[in-house]
């Protein structure tokens, strides 16, 4: 039974393989760092400086894991088109120092479509709205009232568009009082 009250959650994310426990994970993303012997000549805070060299983090070494609190959703990003995921969820208790697999899936990630689709509702007047990709302008509506689908044909992935919305005359300026789009 999960406490929420006390459970945190980390997401183990690999392309190579599903994980039954959070130490193998971490095992496979930082290596294995054997304890140092006791005849060897290092003060034990210089031995654990060494080895917080040696564990430097990649953000792109698989399998990726993401500690979350007790906080329950997250979102992937990056993620390559057409590779298969595993995804293997694990709760800690924090009282009773317990990890335990929660969950496992799989996932292929797949380009859902080749378009973008803005869906603009003006609230009290028309506005012209332009989309904009790296200071070239490629999308432009004029006099849009009430409803308005704008579509992004062949989006690029991971670029930030931007949109600007203006009133469509200063005296409808006035009676706009926001706009909504999703």
């Amino acid at each position: 039974l999960v406490d929420p009250h006390v459970t945190e959650y980390c997401l183990v994310m690999s392309s190579k393989k599903h994980y039954l426990t959070l130490c193998s994970a971490h095992g496979d993303r930082f290596g294995m760092v054997l304890p140092f012997t006791g005849n060897q000549a290092l003060v034990f805070s210089q031995s654990k400086t060494i080895r917080r060299k040696d564990a430097k983090i990649d953000k792109q070494k698989d399998p990726s894991i993401t500690c979350v609190g007790s906080k329950t959703h997250l979102t992937l990003a990056n993620l390559q088109e057409n590779q298969k995921y595993y995804l293997d969820l694990f709760a800690l208790n924090r009282q009773s120092n317990l990890t335990y697999i929660y969950g496992t899936t799989s996932m292929i990630r797949k380009l859902l479509s080749d378009s973008l689709k803005l869906y603009v509702t003006p609230c009290g007047g028309a506005i012209d709205i332009y989309v904009s990709l790296k200071n070239e302008t490629i999308l432009r509506r004029r006099n849009i009232e009430g409803f308005g689908r704008l579509i992004i044909e062949n989006p690029k992935i991971g670029s930030r568009y931007y949109i600007k919305i203006l009133s469509s005359n200063k005296e409808e300026l006035r009676r706009i009082s926001g706009v909504e789009v999703s």
